[in-house]
């Protein structure tokens, strides 16, 4: 990957120096330093941006890790969440663990008869 970002970007920087002689009128090959200087400004370009890229893939995972165990957490693993009722209106009676959300927790509650 590193090789093909390498010649993309030293392509890129060849092709906006000789791009930008032709705009000018001047021959293409006009100062050939600046040519080499575009290929390799190009090439450094390039390859960060392949590690710009890999990094920001990484952090977003990593976020997506986070995010998943804290809904995971929020909705199942914790007994002590605003969103986890058990039995009638949060007394503690008996019945099942329900997954509510606020709103109908605040509805007046009619005992199971």
């Amino acid at each position: 990957m590193a090789i093909s970002a390498t010649v993309v970007g030293a392509l890129l920087g060849l092709g906006t120096q000789m791009y930008s002689n032709a705009l000018r009128k001047l021959p293409y090959m006009r100062h050939p330093w600046e040519h080499v200087l575009g290929m390799g400004l190009g090439a450094v370009f390039a390859n960060q941006m392949v590690k710009w890229d890999a990094k920001a893939q990484e952090d977003l995972d990593k976020l997506l890790i986070k995010a998943k165990q804290a809904n995971e957490s929020r909705y199942f693993g914790n007994p002590n969440s605003p969103h986890v009722r058990r039995g009638c209106c949060g007394r503690g009676g008996p019945g099942p663990v329900v997954l509510q959300p606020v709103w109908i927790r605040t509805l007046p509650c009619t005992p199971n008869l």
